[in-house]
């Protein structure tokens, strides 16, 4: 992954204006980590592009696991920074 590549994780991407915000950064070039619990509905974010991430945000060991999946996958290239937005 590119340094100057921006980062987006979107909760609640299964549907409505999370699903419209991913869908619309993947196709403005960001990495986007789409997160949701009904995993399910995402397939056309995955297919444009995205990752597709199961995540409860009223779960606090789901937000860890998440934010630590997105940090693996985005290292060394991000150093510290997770995400931009």
């Amino acid at each position: 992954m590119s340094k100057d590549k921006r980062v987006a994780l979107i909760t609640g991407a299964s549907s409505g204006m999370g699903k419209d915000f991913a869908l619309r950064l993947i196709a403005e070039g960001y990495t986007v980590y789409a997160a949701a619990r009904r995993v399910d509905r995402m397939k056309d974010i995955e297919a444009a592009g995205g990752s597709i991430l199961a995540l409860d945000v009223t779960d606090d060991a789901s937000l860890v696991a998440q934010n630590r999946a997105i940090t693996v996958a985005t290292w060394p290239a991000r150093c510290f920074s997770c995400a931009d937005i």
